[in-house]
């Protein structure tokens, strides 16, 4: 069964971002014969957990920062609250494709808008200078 396989590649990307565990968690039921409409609302209802999980924590991260630093660091608030303005849809259409649509863009959506996040982070990371 190729879904149950786990590569390294997967193994280290479920380390790095929790959206990566969604997707494998979606190809690999995927791979199962049963009914499509089931394993949608599953993944998109443990995407929007995992999703919750993440903005909470990251919330209460951005909360803790020192004020007169975050400040002077105008960009980190800055891109703080742009992914909470397009990541707050993202969530909600994780709900509502549990609840009402079943299908898989959605899902697919939320599993973008998570890698895009993660990819932009990490090029900031790099790219910022050490003070």
């Amino acid at each position: 069964m190729v879904g149950s396989r786990q590569t390294s590649v997967t193994v280290f990307a479920r380390q790095v971002h929790p959206a990566a565990g969604s997707l494998h968690a979606g190809i690999t039921a995927a791979h199962h014969q049963t009914d499509s409409t089931g394993i949608w609302r599953w993944c998109s209802g443990v995407a929007f957990i995992i999703f919750l999980l993440f903005v909470t924590t990251s919330g209460k991260v951005f909360r803790r920062l020192n004020l007169p630093e975050t400040k002077r660091e105008r960009l980190t608030s800055i891109v703080f609250y742009i992914f909470a303005v397009v990541g707050t849809p993202v969530l909600l259409l994780q709900l509502y494709n549990m609840v009402f649509l079943a299908v898989f863009w959605p899902f697919c959506t939320g599993i973008v808008f998570q890698l895009i996040a993660a990819m932009f982070q990490f090029a900031r990371m790099i790219l910022l200078l050490p003070d």
